[in-house]
């Protein structure tokens, strides 16, 4: 029996557990299997992976237990774990797409990028239609820096820039190659905040090609993007806005132009705090002359669409982690985390000194405003990968940005800075959930500048 026919049946048995409950016998592997997945549609990975293991222990050729296993290992980012499970898969079943799939997954988690870019080429061999497969084979080259070779790959499954086709735009997409000259260009807003930030440098681009930039954004970043010298027009969101020539998102731009890191935009800044803001934070953070850095731990909060339950996120840093930096001499933390996240002061040690600002913050002028202001007025900010971090590189602030081990593309590989922003240095997680040894050498940074 191959494992590709048997895993085309694994989507339909699970939603039918119930039915292999009362099939199965009570204390066979089959009836592990179907608790395993009870809990797992439940959310409990934890409890699954227990009901997995004990199927293989009753039964340890049972290849659906051993892949469904390998598959909660992924998702809970044991990838040594998953690693093993599927390399012993994929010698059993060496054709099977899905094996190598989830096995060059595996390997993009473990940081081992040539080997998963093996595995993607043999998935393609395999199955020439996987998408999967071209999309992860693209990212894992942007991950190398060869930007050209990951856009070839992605292009193939239609991954160039010009965004869903929706009702008034299907005639109007930028293919990145008509002239803009004298021409109105729609920048459409998609993703994060801090994709937003990343990809409206590319306003400068259209601005230099002679269009008329109009720039689709979320209104509470609004003012701050009015800022960006490159924007002639700034709409919200959700508006009916149809006096344009073309169209295209903001981070659609660099694939529709087939552009490398050696001709992307590079002039920071991009972004700017507001003048009269920047002075009044300078007035009132110049009562601080010790080294004043501002700290970001938590991105924002995803959910399970099925359940609801948060998802673990590996960007997240534990403010403790945080702690020994508030011991340091003649230096002062400021706290720039936006909503979830702020809970964690309440439970760290009454030593610990952090600054935090009022409700006004960041809601009386606009999101980011203030944070941006007092970013322009501080020494250093350190963060967690999410928004703050381009928000800084945008401003052209020195930032550090602590990353996971199994971290975005746009990061690539073993870099210590970021080709996109100037000011900005990275620093990495050699295991997984090790933010001890990151903060470690953030330390030992930090006390060459401040010594």
């Amino acid at each position: 029996m191959k494992i590709n026919k048997f895993s085309l049946v694994l989507s339909f048995l699970a939603s039918f557990n119930f039915l292999i409950c009362n099939v199965a016998s009570e204390g066979s592997d089959k009836y592990y299997v179907s608790l395993a997945r009870e809990c797992k549609d439940k959310g409990d990975r934890r409890q699954a992976i227990k009901y997995y293991e004990v199927a293989l222990k009753v039964n340890p050729d049972n290849i659906q237990a051993n892949y469904d296993l390998g598959i909660e290992y992924y998702c809970l980012r044991e990838y040594e774990k998953a690693r093993d499970i599927f390399e012993r898969l994929s010698i059993q079943f060496p054709n099977d797409y899905s094996v190598v799939l989830i096995e060059a997954r595996v390997y993009q988690g473990l940081g081992s990028i040539y080997k998963a870019i093996e595995n993607y080429k043999k998935v393609i061999q395999l199955k020439p239609d996987c998408k999967m497969a071209y999309k992860e084979l693209g990212y894992c080259y942007f991950m190398m820096g060869d930007y050209k070779k990951g856009l070839d790959y992605q292009y193939k499954i239609g991954m160039d820039g010009k965004g869903r086709t929706d009702a008034g735009y299907q005639d109007k997409l930028w293919d990145g190659k008509k002239s803009l000259v004298n021409k109105v260009i729609l920048l459409r807003d998609e993703g994060g905040f801090g994709d937003m930030f990343q990809w409206i440098r590319f306003g400068e681009f259209v601005k230099k090609r002679e269009a008329y930039v109009v720039v689709e954004a979320r209104r509470n970043i609004i003012p701050l993007l009015s800022n960006c010298p490159y924007i002639d027009k700034l709409i919200e969101k959700g508006t009916k806005y149809d006096q344009f020539d073309y169209h295209i998102f903001a981070g659609g731009i660099w694939r529709a132009c087939k552009l490398g890191l050696d001709n992307m935009p590079k002039n920071i800044p991009y972004l700017y705090a507001d003048e009269i803001l920047i002075r009044k934070w300078k007035k009132k953070l110049s009562q601080d002359d010790k080294f004043k850095i501002g700290i970001c731990w938590d991105p924002q909060l995803y959910r399970d669409l099925n359940t609801g339950k948060v998802l673990e996120n590996n960007r997240a840093i534990p403010l403790s982690i945080f702690y020994s930096l508030g011991k340091l001499e003649n230096v002062s933390l400021y706290s720039l985390q936006q909503r979830n996240g702020l809970e964690q002061l309440d439970t760290m040690p009454e030593d610990f000194k952090i600054h935090t600002f009022n409700n006004a913050f960041d809601r009386t002028y606009g999101s980011f405003m203030d944070t941006a202001a007092v970013m322009k007025n501080i020494d250093l900010v350190i963060t967690a990968d999410t928004s703050i971090a381009h928000l800084a590189g945008a401003l052209g602030v020195k930032v550090w940005v602590m990353l996971p081990f199994s971290h975005d593309w746009r990061w690539m590989k073993d870099k210590r800075h970021s080709p996109l922003y100037p000011t900005m240095r990275l620093f990495r997680q050699k295991r997984n959930d090790d933010w001890g040894s990151v903060m470690k050498e953030v330390e030992a940074e930090l006390f060459h500048i401040i010594n």
